[in-house]
Order: structure tokens, then C-alpha cells, then sequence
């Protein structure tokens, strides 16, 4: 049976938050943004997919994303 990693990614309040949870523990990671800056956040979602996160849900400004666990 396959096990998962989750990762959401917020885009309110003026930053873009990111908080990723695995076996290993969490990390999170905020980037201060001026506005709406559509580059800032296509880099962001660019990255969390070069690093395997496929996303699965969106609901009021958080995309949530998930990927299989390393030893899956």
C-alpha cells in the first residue's frame, strides 16, 4: 500500500507559506511577495513539482499536494 508525504502551499496575507510534512518531520518556508507577483508564485509551484509534489486539492487559497514517501 502506498505511503504519502503532504505538502500545502498558502497564498494569502501577502506571502506565499509553504509546510510540508514527511516521516522526518516538517518544514516550512515563507516568501515575502509585493503584490501579485505571478513570476514569485509560478517559481514556487514550479519547484514544489521539480521536487515530485503533485497536487491534489485547492480549497479557499491552500493547494494542498501530496507525493509518495522515498522508501514507496
Amino acid at each position: 500500500m502506498p505511503q504519502w508525504e503532504y505538502c500545502s502551499m498558502s497564498t494569502r496575507a501577502g506571502e506565499i507559506s509553504i509546510f510540508c510534512s514527511s516521516a522526518e518531520g516538517a518544514r516550512e518556508e515563507k516568501v515575502k511577495r509585493q503584490g501579485y507577483d505571478i513570476n514569485v508564485y509560478a517559481q514556487a509551484l514550479a519547484r514544489l513539482g521539480l521536487e515530485g509534489w503533485e497536487m491534489i486539492s485547492e480549497i479557499e487559497g491552500w493547494l494542498t499536494f501530496k507525493r509518495p514517501t522515498p522508501s514507496a
